[in-house]
This record gives structure tokens, sequence and C-alpha cells, in this order.
């Protein structure tokens, strides 16, 4: 085939083609482009959710991460339901509840605690803590491992409040959900629950000694005196 011919072959595919692109452009071309703005703003979409969502995941970690406070992880959890962040949020609220009313952690060193707290805050505080536990072990969608911790931290209120027979039961309901896939946890609410019944004896006093006799003889008046007077001479 010479390249004349070739030429010609060629250009009249074009040709063609052409004609049948406008004809299919004629009877197609609105609904195919319709088509293609759809898809294109499925995937704008796609891709534009995407970014917010990631956008939600670092602003929700990065509000958890710089709350320090019951009070303002709370506020975290109220504000972020996504990725578990609440969850966490509540624990770690419970957490420093717990901890204030017990004097420990962070607050054994803050000026507010070397005063200390009285029994009504103290009660405050384990009830918030209580609360707090309580919303993690209920959420369903809690890991289990966190669910685990949770239910740790309601037994210790239990114990504080020396509920022995309430904290031995959690510690028991924490074993058989431990299993062997959470040896570690199941370990502690062993050792706790083992440690509850030296936590519920009560405290024995030693009776007082009797008093001790006195050496003198009951015919000895108490007034007599040391010695008697020497007699007269006369």
């Amino acid at each position: 085939m010479d390249p004349e011919h070739r030429r010609e072959l060629e250009q009249n595919d074009l040709v063609e083609f052409i004609t049948h692109f406008r004809e299919l452009w004629i009877k197609h071309g609105l609904k195919s482009l319709l088509i293609i703005l759809v898809a294109l703003s499925g995937l704008f979409a796609y891709r534009w959710n995407m970014d917010q969502t990631k956008l939600e995941h670092d602003r929700a970690w990065g509000d958890l991460d710089s709350a320090t406070s019951p009070d303002s992880l709370r506020a975290v959890a109220k504000a972020h339901a996504v990725d578990g962040v609440a969850v966490h949020a509540y624990l770690r609220a419970a957490d420093l509840s717990l901890a204030k009313a017990l004097g420990q952690g962070q607050f054994i060193s803050s000026v507010d605690d070397e005063r200390g707290v009285d029994d009504a805050q103290r009660q405050e505080l384990l009830d918030a803590a209580q609360q707090d536990y309580q919303r993690v072990v209920d959420d369903p969608s809690t890991h289990i491992a966190v669910r685990l911790n949770a239910m740790l931290g309601l037994a210790a209120v239990a114990e504080w409040r020396q509920q022995w027979d309430e904290a031995r039961g959690i510690y028991e309901q924490v074993q058989q959900l431990a299993g062997d896939r959470y040896e570690k946890i199941a370990g502690q609410a062993e050792v706790r629950a083992a440690a509850l019944d030296r936590a519920a004896m009560p405290v024995m006093f030693a009776p007082e000694p009797p008093p001790e006799e006195t050496s003198e003889s009951p015919d000895v008046a108490a007034d007599a005196p040391a010695t008697q007077p020497a007699e007269s001479g006369d």
C-alpha cells in the first residue's frame, strides 16, 4: 500500500469517527454530560467529606490531649463523638475525679488540694467519677479493654464507700469478661478481690489493762504520820 492510499484511508476513518461521534453526541450528548457531571460531583463530595472527617478527627484528639480537668474532658466528650473520643474523655475525667477524691496523682501538689477536700466534696467527686465510669461501661461502642478499666474504676469507688459486696461483684464480672485475652486486667481484679476480705475486716483494739494495785496495807490510814512522836523524859 502506497503512502498516498494509506493517508486517504486514515482520513476516511477520521471523517467516519467524527461523523459517528457527532451523531452520538446529538442523540446522547446531554445525558452523557449529566452522567459525567454527577460522577465528578460525587467524587468531589467524597473527597470533601474525607477531608472534613480527618480534620474533625485531628481536632477531637487535639482537644482531648489538651484537656486537663474533669470538666474540660466532659466538654470534649459532649463536643466530639468520633473514633471513641467521648469514651476516652469520660474515662479520663472519671480517673481524675477519683484521684482528687482520694488525694492522689497530680492533685497532691496543687494549691487547692493542699487544703484537702471535706467529706461533702469527696462524695461529690465520687459521684462524678461513678457517673463517668458508668457512661463508659454503658456505651455500646466502647472497646472491651476500655470497658474493663472503667469497671475497675467503679469497683474502686465502691471500695472507698465500703460497699464490699458490690465491689466484689464487679471484680468477678471483670475476671469473667477479661478471660485469657486480657490476662493482666483479670489478674488485677483477682488481686483486688482477694484484698477485700482484709479491707472489710473490722479493726479490733486491744482491751485496756486493769489498773495496777497499790502496795500499801488497807489498815494504814492514808494520813498516818511517818514516825511516832518521842516520849517526854519528865
